[in-house]
Order: structure tokens, then sequence, then C-alpha cells
């Protein structure tokens, strides 16, 4: 079952060009953007509009999520939160119980949970405006390896 959720993940990438793509990964844009909307929350960049809807050019923009406030500190995770999608569609994922795989109940499992991870990757606009962060990636990665080297010397001793 996981593995055809993958395998749906990777196919729905490739279909981009196709211009139904949307319908297909509405549950991971929702899921995308309102991560983007929540790590914006909870770090003051302040999000002023939130949209999970194609616009209607050929700009191929399927959601949006603009902010008022991004600044070195909170302009990385806020970009790069649609990584949090991962960790969220396995938790999700492991508490569903058991179901028959062709039943509507399966389909529509395989079909959101695809279109979930399809979705937690940052896009290539997401890179774009986490690249103009310089110091906030330095920030957040020195923040990191000091909380994995804090905790690693821990456990040793």
């Amino acid at each position: 079952m996981l593995l055809l959720i993958i395998s749906l993940s990777v196919l729905f990438l490739y279909c981009r060009d196709n211009p139904n793509f949307w319908l297909l990964v509405w549950p991971g844009t929702v899921l995308h953007e309102g991560l983007h909307w929540s790590v914006g929350k909870v770090l003051f960049a302040n999000p002023v509009s939130f949209n999970v809807l194609p616009k209607k050019d050929d700009s191929n923009i399927i959601g949006s999520v603009s902010f008022s406030n991004m600044n070195w500190f909170n302009g990385v995770p806020v970009c790069m939160a649609p990584m949090l999608g991962f960790p969220f569609a396995f938790m999700l994922y492991s508490y569903l119980p058991a179901f028959e795989l062709w039943s509507i109940q399966g389909i529509l499992t395989v079909w959101i949970f695809s279109a979930m991870l399809a979705s937690s990757w940052p896009s290539y606009v997401d890179f774009e405006v986490a690249s103009k962060y310089f110091v906030g990636w330095i920030f957040w990665i020195g923040l990191i390896v000091l909380l994995i080297y804090n905790t690693s010397w821990r456990f040793n001793s």
C-alpha cells in the first residue's frame, strides 16, 4: 500500500503539464499552503492571503500564501515548511484503520496521501525566496547542528 502511494506521488510530479493537474494534487496543495501559513503565523511572518485554487493564467500556480513580515529569521523556515508534510503524512497514515484497497475508502486514501507526499517538497518559488535569506540559512543550519550535537553528547555519557 505504501509503495503504491509513493509511486503515485512520483507520477503526480510528472503530470504537471496537464491542465487538470491541480485536481490530482489539491489535497496536497491544501497541506503545502497550510504549512506555509502555519509556520508563518508561528514565526511572525504575518500571512495576509491564503489561496488553494489555481490562477486563471498560464503560470501553473495552484496555490499561494502571501506574507507581510518576511525577514532573515523566519524566511527560511516559512519557505521550507512544506517539508513538514512528509512526517505528517506518514504519522497520519500510521493511525489509519485497516481497509480494503479497492474500496471507496481505499481509493480516496491512496489519492489523498499520494497528493500529500507529492506536495511536501518546496516549490521552485519557495527555494527562490529562501535563497534571499543567506543569514537565515546560516542561523537555522547552525541551530540544527547545535541541537544535534547537544543531544548526542548527553546520550553517550
